[in-house]
């Protein structure tokens, strides 16, 4: 076997690990996300705000503003500040939920109690901007 054949070899290894690696991370994720779907439903705040990040940004399942929304809704009436002000500018800008500035600006006051101020505090919400947003 000459130089070029065992390189060629080495590639078609390298591949096959590849592609082994992805389908392991495809599953370890499918895995993941039921298990979080089930913390969430038990009542695990962390499982609760994760689940809803994940379903505002669209992160290994299907965007969904609406669940989003009722998940920061279930987190913020639970005291959470950062989801208070996540539901506060979905409310305000009407993602997943009919717009309601009079609802928003009551969220924002109680997002404000725990110390997450307006707009701009959606940066603190659960909503990490790690795509440079929308």
């Amino acid at each position: 076997m000459d130089e070029d054949d065992e390189k060629t070899g080495a590639d078609e290894d390298e591949r096959e690990d590849d592609e082994r690696d992805d389908g392991d991370e495809i599953q370890l994720n499918v895995y993941g996300l039921k298990e979080l779907h089930q913390a969430a439903e038990a009542g695990d705040d962390s499982a609760v705000t994760l689940l809803a990040c994940m379903l505002y940004r669209g992160w290994f399942q299907e965007k969904n503003l609406a669940e989003a929304f009722r998940l920061y809704l279930v987190a913020a009436e639970r005291g959470d500040g950062p989801s208070m002000c996540q539901v506060a500018y979905m409310l305000e800008h009407g993602e997943g939920c009919e717009p309601d500035p009079a609802q928003a600006a009551q969220w924002y006051a109680k997002a404000a109690q725990k110390g997450f101020h307006g707009p701009e505090a959606r940066a603190d919400a659960k909503v990490w901007d790690v795509d440079g947003g929308e």
